[in-house]
C-alpha cells in the first residue's frame, strides 16, 4: 500500500491507482477536513454541491473575467490586482478604493463557494464584467464558460514551491 505523508495528513493513494470504474464521488477523509473525488479531480467536500450547482445553472458573458486558480498560487494577490485592473476607472479617488477596507476575497467572489454553494446564488447580472474566481480545473468549469469568449486568467505554479509554501517537505 503506498502513502503520501506530510506532518498534518495522511492520504492512501490506492484510491487513486483504482481500474475499476469510478463513481460520480468517492470520499476520503483528511484530518483537516475531507475531499471528494469528482469527475477525476479531488476537490474539497465543502465545495463539492458549489460545483455541481455552478456546472448546471451559471451562465458565462462574453465580458466576464475568470480568474482560475490552484489553492496557494497566490490568488489573493491576483484577485486584488484584477479587481483594481477591472475597476480602474470606478474608482478615481484612490482614498475611497474597495481595495483599502475590504479583502480581496470578498470584492471577488468564489464560483463554487461564495456564489452556488449552500443553495444561495448570488445575483451579479447587474455587474460587467463580472469578475469571478475559482478553484476548479478548466475540465470541471461550467459548459458556459467554456463556449463563451470569456476571458479567463489561468494561473499555475509549481507544485514544488506550493508545498514549500505551505511548509510540507
Amino acid at each position: 500500500m503506498s502513502t503520501l505523508q506530510s506532518p498534518s495528513f495522511t492520504i492512501d493513494l490506492e484510491h487513486l491507482e483504482e481500474d475499476g470504474p469510478s463513481q460520480e464521488c468517492k470520499d476520503i477523509d483528511i484530518e483537516k477536513g475531507q475531499l471528494s473525488e469528482y469527475h477525476g479531480f479531488w476537490i474539497p467536500t465543502w465545495s463539492l454541491e458549489g460545483v455541481m450547482a455552478s456546472q448546471k445553472q451559471f451562465q458565462a458573458r462574453d465580458t466576464d473575467v475568470l480568474l482560475v486558480t490552484a489553492p496557494k498560487v497566490g490568488t489573493t494577490w491576483l484577485k486584488a490586482i484584477l479587481f483594481a485592473l477591472v475597476n480602474r476607472m470606478h474608482y478615481p479617488n484612490l482614498q475611497e478604493h474597495p481595495l483599502l477596507t475590504n479583502l480581496p476575497h470578498a470584492l471577488v467572489p468564489i464560483l463554487e463557494g461564495d456564489m452556488y454553494n449552500k443553495k444561495k446564488v448570488k445575483d451579479l447580472n447587474h455587474a460587467s464584467p463580472k469578475l469571478l474566481s475559482t478553484h476548479m480545473p478548466y475540465n470541471l468549469l461550467p459548459t458556459s464558460v467554456k463556449n463563451s469568449t470569456c476571458k479567463i486568467v489561468y494561473v499555475y505554479r509549481n507544485p514544488k514551491d506550493t508545498f514549500v509554501h505551505f511548509g510540507i517537505s
